[in-house]
């Protein structure tokens, strides 16, 4: 299993790669949905590497992320980022308007946010 700092660092780069593509191009603006849950996904995987959680599917870290006290708040934007994800990737049509800046950076910040707070 990854350290907590790999997940991060990992995370921080995908943050970083979403920021800097052009999302006013729509291949662009979905690669940048995807990489803003990739990030979601190894903040996450900080936290449950830090204590040691086994978290290695995608429904295990849903379970997981509900049943954390610390995490809770964080399930609802992550799980939205997780489903505009498998949009961008998979479908033709149907990401709203402006995804990136008005559904899936927001959410990234929530969920980040919660993140820090919980390992505070």
């Amino acid at each position: 299993m990854p350290r907590e700092d790999q997940h991060r660092d990992r995370a921080e780069r995908n943050e970083e790669f979403a920021e800097s593509l052009d999302s006013s191009h729509p291949i662009q603006e979905n690669w940048a949905v995807v990489a803003a849950f990739y990030a979601a996904l190894h903040y996450v995987q900080a936290y449950f590497s830090k204590y040691s959680v086994e978290a290695a599917t995608h429904d295990q870290r849903f379970e997981q992320i509900k049943k954390d006290v610390k995490l809770r708040n964080a399930f609802i934007p992550y799980k939205y980022l997780y489903t505009l994800s498998r949009t961008a990737r998979y479908q033709c049509t149907g990401l709203p308007s402006a995804a990136y800046s008005k559904e899936a950076k927001p959410r990234l910040a929530a969920v980040k946010n919660q993140i820090q707070h919980a390992l505070k």
